[in-house]
């Protein structure tokens, strides 16, 4: 290891609040557990880029107020790096990093719950079933085993160990810059490219007052709703942008041109846009934003209904959004040779940071929570980190920024902020958060107070729920039923029921209720079936009722025959072990005693270990204190097996999730 102290920090100035309710200087505040910022480069690209790493430097001590030290990687090995880190962590000498070229990257086993979609069985090629994640350099909390490094390669794979959190909560913000050799460009020559076009724009001092969204074929459920909600919330985000007279946030879909390709680039070229949001399908390779227009489309009709990577050389498309969040699978999958979200920064635009996945994401979340701190003085990296997934990064600057705006006053986001910070320290109230849920007038609030409520529990927790159901702001609306069907609790038969046969109930929205049912008895869905449907007017109540009643009779308690042949020991093991799989979304909350009950019972462990571990998903549930009484006993059982023991011990702490669970 080299450590490079580059130049002198500068001093924070004022006193900083620490009062609930000082909802300015959020930036400084981020700062406070530690002021510097860690540079981490392998030795080539240092060599090869010093004058342009320098000046980098230079501009984040400047600009950004940023001590920075050079952490020059000779080891290739990252337990090392994330010692070293950890060490200047623990030492209150940094609160960020950015890896630059052949870090090695940490592929991720064994931690398919802390990501938000990706459900693969690890019996597959190990570096197709891993999570390529650097939650392993930026989150202190969580424990790794190594396994195995790919000779041929810098990947190195671990496994999530029980001991530690199982939950995503940084100690610092991160970002990676790795350049390849693809498309023809030597790597160095498009480091140093990079490193000058994002010191250029920390001197420009942009200020974020141009934002841009785009939703592609079959994302978000093509939902209109969803799109003026959206709109709506970047006004909230932004407060300022309400002021200006010129069009601040422009919308495009990909309905509005057979081919919306060349569209959606030239909107990405806009000299003035600072921030834009991508809903799309996707892969490492493209952005998927059309549908097949032919039934068997042709090559013409392949290449222009989606953007590849081949398409920035072929176009010379620069996108100049500054900071581009890519809503979709896979675009920022960095342990590619390359990837949409690379091309992006690498291009000859003015983007210096992207934020992505690395592998498939639920687009069904809260894909911009804390955004709004932007407006505040945070960069990129502070943002991306409170997206609590091990395949969300930021790729190209993570301390990115806009200029701070002058008087924005008390913001939606400014509050969450402090909410976020006040359940960390076990300092939030149940019945706080549902006050809040019940009489903000911001939505993001209200969201962040539902989500704080299904982390803590209880019956706040319930209520929250039922309040939320009939929320305006459809995601608090999505999130309640979600939440509803991780729940499971008899008394919410009643909210779902009311939901779901709404006539103004949104499309997405009736999904989610729909999707509840199989999670309730059918004599439970019926007695609230029976106490709401009088209430409910329709044109064609007859035919709605059929239709209702038809879906109760199919899907509630959909499971249970599946569980029932599953605990029977009649099935075969692999049988067994595919029904096991899927009790990790698909199990009715009345059917976990039984499981549990077999789960004790049991000889086998090849069999209890699946069901064990699918527990451990389950931590919202009515029965999550059941779950996670029935796993401190198997992981303190000196008879069981070691096996048995640490996968007990590891959904226990899933279950409990966080230090401050009641």
């Amino acid at each position: 290891m080299t450590l490079v102290s580059n130049y002198s920090m500068r001093r924070l100035l004022g006193v900083l609040m620490v009062s609930f309710f000082a909802y300015t200087n959020i930036s400084s505040r981020l700062m406070a557990s530690g002021k510097g910022f860690v540079i981490v480069v392998d030795p080539k690209s240092y060599s090869e880029a010093k004058a342009e790493l320098a000046a980098y430097a230079k501009a984040v001590e400047e600009v950004d107020g940023m001590k920075t030290y050079t952490l020059v990687d000779k080891w290739g090995v990252p337990d090392s790096i994330r010692a070293a880190l950890e060490g200047m962590y623990k030492k209150g000498q940094i609160q960020g990093t950015v890896l630059i070229g052949d870090i090695p990257i940490a592929m991720i086993r064994d931690a398919q719950h802390l990501t938000s979609a990706f459900k693969m069985d690890q019996r597959m090629p190990k570096d197709k079933s891993s999570v390529p994640s650097d939650r392993f350099y930026d989150d202190f909390g969580l424990q790794f085993k190594f396994l195995s490094k790919t000779d041929s390669t810098h990947l190195y794979y671990y496994s999530l160990q029980p001991e530690g959190h199982q939950y995503i909560h940084c100690n610092i913000f991160s970002g990676r810059i790795r350049p390849t050799d693809a498309q023809g460009t030597s790597r160095y020559d498009k480091l140093r490219q990079f490193l000058t076009k994002a010191v250029a724009e920390k001197y420009a001092a942009n200020r974020l007052d141009k934002v841009f969204f785009f939703t592609g074929q079959g994302s978000l459920d093509e939902s209109k709703v969803a799109a003026m909600d959206e709109k709506q919330q970047y006004y909230e985000h932004f407060p300022w942008l309400k002021q200006q007279t010129s069009e601040t946030i422009q919308y495009m879909d990909f309905s509005q041109q057979r081919y919306i390709k060349t569209d959606l680039m030239n909107a990405l070229q806009a000299v003035d846009l600072d921030y834009a949001v991508l809903h799309h399908h996707g892969d490492y390779d493209t952005q998927y934003l059309s549908k097949a227009c032919k039934e068997v489309p042709d090559s013409i009709d392949v290449d222009m209904r989606d953007l590849h990577l081949c398409d920035f050389k072929k176009y010379g498309f620069h996108p100049n959004a500054r900071i581009v969040n890519f809503d979709a699978c896979y675009n920022a999958s960095f342990v590619f040779d390359d990837c949409i979200a690379n091309a992006y920064i690498f291009a000859p635009g003015k983007t210096v940071a992207c934020v992505g996945g690395t592998v498939n994401l639920l687009q069904d979340k809260w894909y911009d929570r804390m955004v709004g701190l932007l407006g505040q003085g945070c960069n990129i990296g502070q943002v991306n980190a409170f997206q609590e997934f091990l395949e969300s990064h930021v790729v190209g600057d993570p301390t990115a920024r806009f200029v701070k705006e002058k008087n924005v006053g008390k913001t939606s986001d400014a509050i969450c902020y402090h909410l976020d910070q006040r359940y960390w320290a076990g300092k939030d109230s149940n019945s706080e958060l549902l006050s809040l849920l019940q009489t903000s007038p911001y939505d993001q609030v209200r969201l962040q107070a539902l989500t704080l409520l299904a982390r803590l529990g209880g019956s706040d927790f319930v209520k929250g729920i039922e309040v939320a159901s009939s929320d305006r702001y459809e995601m608090v609306q999505r999130f309640a039923m979600n939440y509803l069907r991780g729940n499971g609790h008899p008394s919410l038969a009643e909210s779902l029921v009311r939901v779901w046969t709404s006539p103004v109930t949104s499309a997405r929205v009736k999904t989610d209720a729909r999707r509840a049912l199989e999670y309730f008895e059918k004599d439970i869905m019926m007695k609230a079936w029976n106490k709401v449907w009088p209430s409910v007017e329709y044109v064609n109540k007859a035919e709605k009722a059929d239709y209702f009643l038809a879906q109760i009779n199919k899907y509630a308690g959909y499971w249970s025959k599946d569980i029932d042949q599953m605990l029977s020991d009649t099935v075969s093991d692999r049988d067994f072990r595919f029904t096991a799989s899927c009790m990790r979304i698909y199990c009715p909350h009345f059917r976990i005693p039984d499981i549990l009950s077999y789960v004790e019972g049991s000889h086998s462990d090849a069999r209890r270990l699946p069901l064990i571990e699918a527990m451990g998903w389950y931590m919202y549930s009515e029965q999550s204190s059941a779950i996670a009484r029935t796993m401190r006993k198997l992981a303190d059982d000196a008879s069981q097996s070691a096996e048995i023991r640490s996968e007990a011990l590891k959904t226990y702490n899933r279950i409990m999730q966080c230090p401050v669970k009641r």
